[in-house]
């Protein structure tokens, strides 16, 4: 039985109840006809659709939310959240700061897989973050925002932080994140 199957029959059960069904789904999750379906059988349902904080977007339930340090300081992969059976990464947000050195670039990407620091079955979630600093100066500071889920590494999978570093450099800052 699908989950259009179980949302007509639920109905069904509660008219015979007497019962008002109210069901919160997410904006365009449950097609029209669906919810006419299960009116038209002469169940009174109400149908609110939209974004219910924390149940469509993990990252809106601060309850949830888990954050890691940045703290990198040369060329490498480093794992930042780590992999759980059956269970996503839900990256809500993140604060850095990259060194800037005159000769290469120093730049961060964020990138999940399976194995030691993401070493099997990489897929890049974001480009490389920093790449204009090339000069002496006060480090870049990059930042998104924390007011829902800005990417995700799929479910069994870490993730890891790519690093590249010209002479010297250094990453420092924090990562937000849900994990379910």
């Amino acid at each position: 039985m699908n989950w259009k199957q179980k949302f007509v029959l639920a109905t069904m059960v509660a008219a015979m109840l007497g019962l008002l069904v109210v069901t919160a789904w997410p904006q365009g999750t449950i097609p029209q006809s669906t919810y006419q379906q299960a009116n038209n059988l002469g169940n009174p349902v109400a149908v609110v659709l939209g974004n219910i904080p924390g149940t469509t977007d993990p990252c809106l339930n601060s309850t949830l939310k888990s954050s890691v340090v940045i703290n990198i300081s040369s060329a490498t992969t480093t794992q930042l959240v780590a992999a759980v059976t059956g269970k996503a990464v839900y990256v809500c947000g993140f604060l850095f700061t990259i060194s800037q050195v005159v000769t290469t670039a120093n730049t961060l990407g964020f990138e999940y897989g399976t194995g030691t620091n993401c070493g099997t079955g990489t897929i890049a979630l974001t480009g490389l973050l920093g790449g204009g600093g090339i000069i002496a100066a006060p480090p870049i500071t990059v930042q998104a925002p924390s007011d829902g889920t800005d990417f995700s590494a799929p479910t069994s999978n870490a993730l890891c932080a790519v690093t590249a570093i010209g002479a010297t450099g250094s990453f420092q800052g924090y990562l937000s994140y849900v994990q379910q």
